[in-house]
């Protein structure tokens, strides 16, 4: 009897990428992202505020994402942080259509952080949403399963630091 042993390398050159504005720093392959914005929302925690956005793909296919926003004055005191981040959950499980495979409270920088997994078809996204004082921030990886449990995004998603 003969066992195959599969080992997952990683082919990506990881590196530091910083926002300035977005007050965050990520590992990311080949250390760039590229920068995009949303309009603002009309309600919920982010009216008013414009979502921004960086992202990149690896060679791998895989997309790594940093989202952040800024929450309407109050509305994490009336709402509180851990209803606000279900909320998160349930915006983007409405606007991929997916199905919440997973979904797992954490800490991030010692705050309470959201760890979900959406399935669409054969595409998954793994999403670690937390606020860190009125600012979420939503990091995600989206790609096929062996993508999405990499070592290239385990990597990504547990750099994430803001200062």
């Amino acid at each position: 009897m003969c066992a195959v042993v599969v080992a997952c390398v990683s082919l990506s050159t990881m590196h530091s990428f910083s926002s300035t504005d977005g007050r965050f720093t990520v590992t990311v392959p080949d250390g760039t992202m590229k920068a995009s914005s949303l309009p603002a929302p009309g309600n919920g925690a982010f009216a008013g505020s414009p979502i921004f956005g960086f992202s990149t793909p690896s060679a791998s296919g895989a997309r790594f994402a940093v989202l952040y926003a800024d929450a309407a004055p109050g509305y994490l005191i009336a709402h509180g942080v851990d209803a606000t981040l279900v909320e998160a959950e349930q915006t983007n499980l409405a606007s991929l259509n997916g199905t919440l495979v997973s979904s797992v409270m954490t800490t991030v920088a010692g705050q309470p952080a959201r760890d979900d997994r959406i399935a669409v078809g054969e595409v998954v996204y793994v999403f670690r949403t937390l606020f860190l004082g009125q600012r979420m921030y939503s990091i995600s990886v989206t790609g096929s399963p062996s993508q999405v449990d990499s070592a290239d995004a385990r990597v990504f998603l547990d750099s994430f630091t803001s200062p």
